[in-house]
């Protein structure tokens, strides 16, 4: 809690998002810390002040004052791109959330020494993270993202094949499985921020960390599951979840090296291609338009 109370001072500390002050006119504001942003990088300011107004008037051309206001979570479901984009990832973030933590509670019931399993468990983290980045820079974000859940599953599954003399085999599986979901939910973050416009980007990421919350809440249940029925029917389950929920990314959009939506319509022109139509006529409904 204490801790919690520290990043309070971020208010004050960390600047606005440039792209958002000039989303809602603040051009003053947005110059001022761009400029910063320049001179402390030392690049040059002439070359920054020209492209700074060849923004500000595409800005002023395709986005009425306010574009930001009046959106809720409802506003991710009216248009039928969007609505099929974020099911998709309210799927994914479950899936990722229970996964996570079942297998981090899980790892007690694997057999063999539970304080090595914990340990192991926990020490995959910091590569995996390591490499999430990695894949997404190299290989982009939607196959990073599906291969790792994809694997994750059958990682889970193959754990149900080995017991006694090959019990090793299905531990070092089971933390594979760990390392994959681990790496998996930090593409997650940046894979989902990327996807939903600029307009609804914050209750984008706020609903979807709210479905991740019930799936972490569900995950301690499952690992009774396994109590009551057999000791293989959690991992059947993560894994199979794991598979459909990865394959379905593959509905998704690319987002790397793409000009990211900012508007609800350019987010439904922004297909399989990698950039948004800019410039599209405003619809009534979006909440851009005023």
């Amino acid at each position: 809690m204490v801790s919690a109370l520290v990043l309070v001072v971020g208010f004050w500390i960390l600047p606005e998002s440039p792209r958002w002050l000039m989303a809602n006119k603040k051009f003053e504001q947005a110059r001022s810390l761009i400029m910063e942003a320049v001179e402390r990088n030392e690049k040059d300011k002439e070359e920054a002040e020209q492209k700074f107004e060849l923004l500000k008037v595409e800005f002023e051309k395709e986005q009425p004052k306010n574009v930001f206001g009046k959106v809720t979570v409802f506003d991710l479901l009216k248009s039928p791109v969007l609505r099929k984009r974020t099911l998709i990832l309210f799927c994914c973030w479950f899936v990722n959330s229970f996964t996570y933590y079942a297998m981090s509670l899980n790892t007690n019931d694997l057999g063999g020494n539970p304080y090595l399993n914990f340990a192991i468990a926990g020490a995959v983290e910091f590569p995996a993270y390591a490499i999430s980045i990695v894949i997404i820079k190299r290989i982009g974000r939607r196959i990073s993202q599906c291969g790792c859940m994809v694997l994750a599953g059958c990682s889970c599954l193959l754990t149900i094949f080995f017991s006694g003399q090959t019990l090793w085999l299905k531990i070092a599986f089971a933390m594979l499985g760990k390392f994959l979901i681990t790496a998996s939910y930090g593409i997650l973050y940046v894979y989902s921020a990327e996807i939903y416009p600029t307009v609804v980007r914050n209750v984008g990421m706020g609903s979807s960390s709210t479905i991740a919350r019930l799936g972490a809440i569900i995950a301690p249940f499952v690992k009774e599951l396994g109590h009551a029925t057999h000791e293989n029917v959690p991992f059947g389950v993560y894994g199979t979840i794991c598979i459909l929920s990865g394959l379905s990314v593959l509905l998704l959009p690319e987002t790397r090296d793409a000009q990211l939506p900012d508007t609800l319509l350019e987010g439904e022109a922004f297909q399989m291609t990698l950039e948004p139509l800019k410039g599209v006529a405003k619809h009534p409904e979006d909440p851009g338009h005023q």
